[in-house]
């Protein structure tokens, strides 16, 4: 993942150094820019794993119905769906840990966005709220 997160920042021109410096430069802009950079990152990476995971999760659902169509008996058949029902249940994790981490980055924006308006409405009112 961290090999996705380095990609990630590159395609946007930016380091992991750059994001280190930014991230303790003690000017607000830039520790915003830090945190979000950061957070875009690791949603990207996350999405990228959880891509990979789900073909591979789709693969197994795949030789799963294929032993349930030859199942020998019942009892063969309940496993077989129990397997099912098993890996399921880790495709809909997959899908609410995706959608968690999109949700924080979301909030994140919003904090950011209105970070950056209080800093512009202090600057337009020359520090009268």
């Amino acid at each position: 993942m961290k090999e996705t997160i380095n990609k990630s920042l590159q395609s946007a021109g930016i380091s992991q150094d750059t994001v280190k410096k930014w991230s303790s430069s003690g000017i607000p802009s830039q520790e915003r820019t830090a945190q979000q950079a950061t957070s875009g990152a690791m949603l990207a990476a996350t999405a990228e794993q959880t891509y990979k995971e789900a073909g591979q999760s789709l693969q197994r659902v795949e030789k799963i119905l294929d032993a349930t169509k030859n199942s020998k008996d019942i009892k063969e058949s309940i496993d077989n769906n129990t397997r099912m029902l098993a890996e399921l249940s880790i495709q809909l994790a997959k899908s609410l840990e995706i959608a968690s981490i999109e949700a924080v980055y979301n909030g994140q924006g919003g904090v950011i966005s209105a970070a950056e308006r209080a800093e512009e409405r202090k600057f337009f009112t020359f520090g009268n709220n």
